[in-house]
Protein backbone atom coordinates (compact mmCIF):
# COMPACT_ATOMS: atom_id res chain seq x y z
CA UNK A 1 0.00 0.00 0.00
CA UNK A 2 1.08 3.75 -1.08
CA UNK A 3 0.91 5.04 2.40
CA UNK A 4 1.93 1.94 4.46
CA UNK A 5 -1.37 0.85 6.32
CA UNK A 6 -1.06 -2.76 7.26
CA UNK A 7 -4.05 -3.41 8.45
CA UNK A 8 -8.05 -1.65 8.27
CA UNK A 9 -10.39 -2.69 10.71
CA UNK A 10 -14.22 -1.39 11.11
CA UNK A 11 -14.35 -1.41 14.67
CA UNK A 12 -11.54 0.00 16.99
CA UNK A 13 -11.92 -2.85 19.73
CA UNK A 14 -10.41 -5.09 17.24
CA UNK A 15 -6.84 -2.80 17.39
CA UNK A 16 -7.33 -2.65 21.23
CA UNK A 17 -7.37 -6.49 21.71
CA UNK A 18 -4.16 -6.79 19.73
CA UNK A 19 -1.33 -7.08 22.49
CA UNK A 20 1.26 -6.57 19.81
CA UNK A 21 -0.14 -3.04 19.84
CA UNK A 22 1.43 -1.08 23.10
CA UNK A 23 -0.31 2.84 22.69
CA UNK A 24 -3.09 4.27 20.38
CA UNK A 25 -2.84 7.73 18.81
CA UNK A 26 -6.97 8.73 19.11
CA UNK A 27 -8.15 11.77 16.83
CA UNK A 28 -11.79 11.09 16.52
CA UNK A 29 -14.46 13.30 17.00
CA UNK A 30 -14.59 15.42 20.19
CA UNK A 31 -18.25 13.47 21.27
CA UNK A 32 -16.46 9.91 21.26
CA UNK A 33 -13.04 11.11 22.71
CA UNK A 34 -13.36 10.26 26.26
CA UNK A 35 -15.39 7.06 25.22
CA UNK A 36 -12.54 5.35 23.49
CA UNK A 37 -9.62 6.90 25.83
CA UNK A 38 -11.67 4.79 28.34
CA UNK A 39 -11.82 1.95 26.35
CA UNK A 40 -8.01 2.20 25.48
CA UNK A 41 -6.98 2.73 29.33
CA UNK A 42 -9.24 -0.68 29.99
CA UNK A 43 -7.49 -2.64 27.43
CA UNK A 44 -4.05 -1.21 29.00
CA UNK A 45 -2.97 0.85 26.10
CA UNK A 46 -0.91 3.87 27.23
CA UNK A 47 -2.64 6.84 25.23
CA UNK A 48 -2.29 9.93 23.20
CA UNK A 49 -5.65 11.95 23.10
CA UNK A 50 -5.49 14.87 20.02
CA UNK A 51 -8.19 17.24 21.65
CA UNK A 52 -7.90 20.11 23.97
CA UNK A 53 -8.16 18.88 27.57
CA UNK A 54 -11.31 20.42 28.08
CA UNK A 55 -12.84 18.62 25.91
CA UNK A 56 -12.71 15.61 27.13
CA UNK A 57 -11.68 16.15 31.31
CA UNK A 58 -15.38 16.15 32.30
CA UNK A 59 -16.40 13.09 31.45
CA UNK A 60 -12.84 11.46 31.36
CA UNK A 61 -11.84 12.55 35.33
CA UNK A 62 -14.70 10.00 37.11
CA UNK A 63 -13.17 7.25 35.37
CA UNK A 64 -9.55 8.16 35.15
CA UNK A 65 -7.82 7.48 38.57
CA UNK A 66 -8.78 3.81 39.02
CA UNK A 67 -7.70 2.70 35.52
CA UNK A 68 -4.74 4.95 36.06
CA UNK A 69 -4.11 2.18 39.00
CA UNK A 70 -2.61 -0.01 35.97
CA UNK A 71 0.06 2.11 35.00
CA UNK A 72 -1.16 3.29 31.76
CA UNK A 73 0.33 6.75 30.74
CA UNK A 74 -2.14 9.32 29.16
CA UNK A 75 -0.80 12.47 27.10
CA UNK A 76 -3.37 14.95 25.66
CA UNK A 77 -1.39 16.75 23.05
CA UNK A 78 -3.14 20.06 21.62
CA UNK A 79 -2.17 20.63 18.15
CA UNK A 80 -1.91 23.95 16.48
CA UNK A 81 -4.63 23.14 14.32
CA UNK A 82 -7.24 23.84 17.34
CA UNK A 83 -6.06 27.01 18.32
CA UNK A 84 -8.11 30.10 16.92
CA UNK A 85 -6.01 32.18 14.31
CA UNK A 86 -5.68 35.71 15.40
CA UNK A 87 -7.89 38.15 13.20
CA UNK A 88 -5.58 39.65 10.11
CA UNK A 89 -4.86 43.06 10.28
Amino acid sequence: MSWGIQRVVRDYHELLADRTIPAVLIASSTDTHAMIVTDAAKAGKHISARKPWRSISPRLMTHWLPLNAAGVKLQVDSTAASIPLPPRP
